[in-house]
């Protein structure tokens, strides 16, 4: 799939108008902050839902792994009619003479090779935003913003607002960024194409696996699903229109390092454009120059897991496996490839190892869902002091650490009581021990925002009290309400 960036405004006329001083008052702040309330109490039971998705998966797919390893077959690369409609593995290898790749981007072909990643970057004008806020004695807020411009490498072209090029950082003596104002781009910077930037992929549209005789053949399809394939050397002339280069031009460009993420970047290479065709020399880059990085990927052999089809060549399908009333799951479906040779333990060991990573990468998000869901329901508490004179700018930052930490404390309650009720269906054993958990956060919690209520006189005047959900493990009748 590729990814393309837009082109460069170039009407000014379209672009929306923008005021680089702009005020907030007293109202307007605690206005937003009550619908950073409403939207608080709608990431919790998001955060709920997902919590309990993401342990029900990874209970039901580590199920479907073992099941699977219990009842596969191994066919040592071999196309048995008796394996048809079963739960095979294969470990193949490749027939590289015959495999090759058509780049997306120059439709160069390059022999040997099952994947091909492109990244187009184009050195151009990009924007840097400088804000800087200044509080008044009214509890409003007033902001300044001014901005800079550089030239540099990237694969996303930026929508510059030719309004902003007026406000260029060093016009005034509030500006909070740096004089910049020798460095703008000017109109016709503005219009260069800036079509086909971007990253893309480009896969062989099929390969067979065995040798001498052909056993499995890989479609497209499934060479799209084929994980861990090493680095393939490119050995094509430069494209039409391209120049060699022996090393890629210095980058910040976060999309860059998107190649390194697909997999390794050795054997990379380097193609450069000029945008008025002049020779390139290195370090000469000018406006419209283009670089195009590409990355070719292969195996020597494949391991594939799936449901055996009839046919010669044979293929594979989704094998459903696992399932069951307790725990409830649904079964799910076994159908991987991988660029390496390993037996069908390897294969299951990296499947639930890579189970195992997004688990607990969701289970980061779920709590900062809920960190940041009490964080937006504690907001009006922060807000509130700033309109009292003199203080009340410190007033506020403390209770703005108070609910930070409250709101660490009930997040770590709530995860943990919707992780256990998920553990309740899929392992009460587990479930239990979360559950003490969550009950212990819930109470700490409550203590917290007891003794905040207490050392505040009792809730009369001043900021307002800060009280959460009980989650039903402390003692209620001196819970305070949120809002």
């Amino acid at each position: 799939t590729r990814e393309r960036a837009g082109q460069l405004s170039t009407a000014g006329a379209m672009d929306e108008e923008f005021n680089p001083t702009s005020h907030t008052n007293y109202c307007q702040k605690l206005l937003h902050s009550f619908c950073g309330v409403l939207i608080g109490f709608l990431l919790l039971p998001v955060g709920c839902w997902l919590v309990v998705w993401n342990e029900g998966n990874s209970v039901c797919t580590s199920a479907a792994f073992d099941a699977g390893k219990a009842i596969i077959v191994d066919t040592a690369c071999e196309n048995n009619a008796a394996n048809m409609g079963d739960l095979v593995h294969y470990t193949c290898p490749v027939q590289l003479d015959t495999a090759e790749v058509t780049e997306s981007v120059t439709g160069a072909t390059i022999p040997g090779a099952l994947k091909v990643t492109s990244t187009v970057q184009m050195y151009l004008w990009t924007e840097q935003t400088y804000s800087q806020e200044e509080k008044d004695n009214l509890g409003g807020t007033t902001t300044y913003t001014c901005f800079c411009y550089t030239k540099t490498w990237t694969s996303m072209a930026p929508r510059i607002n030719q309004n902003h090029i007026r406000y260029t950082c060093g016009r005034s003596a509030k500006d909070p960024g740096p004089n910049c104002l020798n460095s703008q781009p000017s109109a016709s910077d503005l219009s260069l194409d800036t079509s086909g930037l971007g990253f893309s992929q480009s896969y062989a549209p099929s390969v067979d696996l065995g040798v001498p005789v052909v056993q499995f053949a890989l479609t497209q399809e499934k060479l799209q699903q084929t994980m861990d394939m090493g680095p393939a050397p490119i050995d094509i002339p430069a494209p039409a229109g391209w120049a060699q280069t022996q090393e890629g031009v210095q980058s910040n460009d976060p999309m860059a390092g998107l190649m390194s993420q697909t997999g390794p970047t050795e054997g990379a290479v380097y193609y450069y454009k000029t945008g008025d065709g002049r020779i390139y020399t290195p370090n000469s880059a000018q406006l419209g120059d283009r670089q195009l990085t590409m990355q070719a990927y292969t195996a020597e052999s494949v391991s594939g897991i799936g449901k055996q089809l009839a046919g010669s060549p044979g293929a594979l399908e989704p094998y459903e496996a696992g399932g069951g009333w307790f725990p409830p799951c649904k079964p799910r479906e076994l159908e991987y490839y991988m660029g390496k040779a390993l037996s069908p333990a390897e294969m299951f060991g990296v499947l639930k190892a890579n189970l195992d990573s997004m688990t607990m990468l969701v289970r980061l998000l779920c709590y900062g869902i809920f960190f940041a869901g009490f964080m937006m329901i504690g907001g009006p508490l922060a807000v509130a002091p700033q309109i009292v004179p003199c203080v009340g700018e410190y007033i506020a930052g403390v209770a703005q650490c108070m609910v930070a930490c409250v709101a660490a404390v009930f997040a770590l309650g709530l995860w943990a009581f919707s992780t256990a009720i998920a553990w309740l269906f899929y392992n009460p054993v587990y479930g239990i021990a979360l559950l003490v958990v969550a009950g212990a956060a819930s109470y700490i919690g409550n203590n917290m925002v007891q003794k905040a209520k207490h050392e505040g006189g009792g809730g009369g005047g001043g900021a307002p009290n800060l009280g959460a959900p009980n989650l039903g493990f402390s003692k209620p009748q001196d819970e305070v309400p949120l809002v």
